[in-house]
């Protein structure tokens, strides 16, 4: 069960994690992906890679 806590951004920079919870952190899988939405091969089409945008942009 984990829990909420209100840290500063400095407490989290001195935050120094257990093992226990570097493991959980390496060994996570996500497997709950229903509130990602279902796009077509079309939908994904729209979509353009950031670097090709910037490259236009800048000229280079």
């Amino acid at each position: 069960m984990s829990t909420m806590e209100r840290m500063t951004l400095e407490d989290v920079k001195a935050y120094k994690p257990n093992a226990e919870e570097l493991e959980r952190a390496r060994t996570f899988k996500n497997t709950d992906f229903s509130d990602c939405p279902k796009m077509t091969k079309e939908e994904l089409k729209n979509f353009h890679r950031v670097g090709s945008r910037m490259m236009k942009s800048t000229g280079r």
